[in-house]
C-alpha cells in the first residue's frame, strides 16, 4: 500500500524549470520520484517532519521537483509501506549527484500547529514530545548522495529509508534533554527494492509486553550481532530493522524488512530491546537478556523486485 498527497504546485514550478534547466546534461526528459519511510525507534510513537522541497541537484545546478508543505509522521510508515512524497514527475533524462530534502524550522508561518501536532518537526517518546532541533541551525536540509540516474524515455523510481536511531542525537541542556535531527537515508531504486517478512512469536503463545517488544535486523557481518560483554547491538552490522506488529494489531507478530538492497543477509530477532543514548548522544539498541536472540540457520538471499517470505521466528524466555 502506497499513500499519495496533492501535488498541484510541483507541476507549476517543474514547467517553468524542464525546458533550461539542463541539470542532468540531456536534452530528453524521464520520469522521477521519490517515497520515504522509517526505520522505527523503540518507545517512539510518533516521529513527526516537515517537507517543503524537494531537489535534484546535477552539473547545471539545482531543479526542483516538488515543493509545498507535507508533515509526515514517518513512523506510521514501516512495514514496507512508504509515504509518496514525490509523485511520478517529468523531469530531464540524465544523472543526478543528489537529492536534497527541504526541512522547515520551527518558526515557519506556512505551518500551522495543532494539538496533535504541535511542531514542524518533533519526536513522540510516550511521556512527553520532544522539539527536533537541526544541527546546522533552521530550515534544514537532508541530502541523499547518489548519482541517480534518469533515463530518457524511462523512470527512476527512489525508495529513502530515513533511519532515526542514526539520526537522533541526544544532547544536554537547560531544559533537559533535547535531540537533534541530522537525516541518515539508506536509498533503493524501485526496480530493485527486495524485502524479507516474516513473524515473530513467544514460544508459549502469548503476547509481547511493550517492554518485551522485539527487533527484526537485517545484517551483515561475522560473530553476534548482541556484544556479549555490553548487551548492545552492534549498530555498525545493522543494515535494516523493523519493529514486529503489536498485540492487538490484527497482523500482531507480522514484521517486513525493507527495502532492501539485492543480496545475501544474516537475519536476528532479538525481543526485550530498549533504545537507549550513549555518551557521544547516538541512539543505541541494548537488549535486556530476558529472551534468547534467534538467527535464522542460514543467510536469506533475496533478489531484485522479489520478497523472501516465512522468516520467522520463535522465542523462548532465558529466565
Amino acid at each position: 500500500m502506497k499513500l499519495r498527497g496533492c501535488r498541484i504546485a510541483a507541476g507549476v514550478v517543474l514547467a517553468a524549470l524542464v525546458a533550461g534547466c539542463g541539470g542532468a546534461g540531456g536534452d530528453g526528459t524521464g520520469t522521477f520520484s521519490l517515497q520515504i519511510g522509517d526505520t522505527p525507534v523503540d518507545g517512539a510513537s510518533r516521529a513527526v517532519v516537515t517537507f517543503d522541497r524537494v531537489d535534484l541537484v546535477g552539473e547545471g545546478g539545482r531543479l526542483t521537483v516538488w515543493q509545498g508543505l507535507e508533515t509526515v509522521d514517518l513512523e506510521r510508515f514501516g512495514h514496507c509501506v512508504l509515504f509518496d512524497l514525490v509523485p511520478p514527475t517529468t523531469v530531464p533524462a540524465g544523472t543526478y549527484r543528489e537529492i536534497r530534502l527541504g526541512i522547515v524550522a520551527r518558526d515557519d508561518p506556512r505551518f500551522r500547529p495543532t494539538d496533535e501536532r504541535p511542531y514542524p518537526n518533533f519526536v513522540d517518546l510516550g511521556a512527553d514530545i520532544r522539539l527536533l532541533g537541526m544541527p546546522g541551525g533552521e530550515p534544514a536540509e537532508a541530502t541523499i548522495p547518489g548519482p541517480f540516474v534518469v533515463p530518457d524515455g524511462g523512470s527512476l523510481g527512489v525508495l529513502a529509508d530515513l533511519d532515526l536511531r542514526r539520526s537522533l542525537r541526544a544532547v544536554a541542556s537547560g531544559e533537559g534533554v533535547r535531540y537533534l535531527l541530522r537525516p541518515v537515508l539508506r536509498t533503493v531504486e524501485d526496480a530493485r527494492a527486495a524485502a524479507i517478512r516474516g513473524t515473530v512469536r513467544k514460544a508459549d503463545g502469548s503476547a509481547f509486553s511493550a517492554a518485551e517488544a522485539p527487533v527484526v535486523y537485517a545484517w551483515r557481518g561475522t560473530g553476534s550481532l548482541v556484544d556479549p560483554t555490553t548487551d548492545f547491538v552492534d549498530a555498525a552490522k545493522v543494515v535494516a530493522s523493523a519493529i514486529p506488529r503489536p498485540a492487538g494489531d490484527p497482523a500482531e507478530g507480522e514484521y517486513c524488512l525493507g527495502p532492501l538492497e539485492p543480496g545475501t543477509y544474516r537475519v536476528t530477532a532479538v525481543a526485550g530491546v530498549e533504545t537507549v543514548a550513549a555518551l557521544d548522544g547516538a541512539l543505541l539498541d541494548r537488549w535486556d537478556g530476558r529472551y534468547a536472540p534467534v538467527e535464522v540457520a542460514a543467510p536469506v538471499t533475496v533478489g531484485a523486485g522479489r520478497t523472501a517470505e516465512g522468516v520467522s521466528f520463535t522465542l523462548s524466555p532465558l529466565y
